[in-house]
């Protein structure tokens, strides 16, 4: 979790330098905030923990998926997941050669 002072907005990313925060992470950052409206990275991330998920309920068939570098609180989400839901729960994490190392799926050629 950022501190408060290193906390940053919309307008504040086109001024971190791109050795802090490639420029694909600096799209990613802006596309979440404004998603969720908030003012903030920070408050971004305090906002996303009011959400939870009970798969416990869930008795169909599910398919967990996850990109093989999002991370660690990603793949904790996606092991609890497919751990809690009453019903069959296929995994599948997809690879950096399949084009999904990450949350932000891009085509092979490219």
């Amino acid at each position: 979790m950022l501190t408060a002072e290193e906390d940053f907005s919309i307008a504040d990313i086109d001024t971190i330098p791109d050795e802090e925060m490639p420029p694909t992470q600096k799209e990613m950052a802006r596309s979440l905030i404004r998603r969720f409206g908030q003012p903030s990275f920070r408050r971004t991330f305090t906002h996303l923990r009011q959400f939870h998920v009970d798969a416990g309920p869930i008795r169909c068939p599910a398919l967990a998926m996850l990109g093989e570098g999002e991370g660690r609180e990603p793949l904790r989400q996606f092991e609890r997941f497919a751990d809690t839901a009453a019903g069959p729960v296929t995994k599948r994490a997809f690879t950096a050669a399949e084009g999904a190392a990450s949350h932000l799926w891009r085509s092979k050629a490219s």
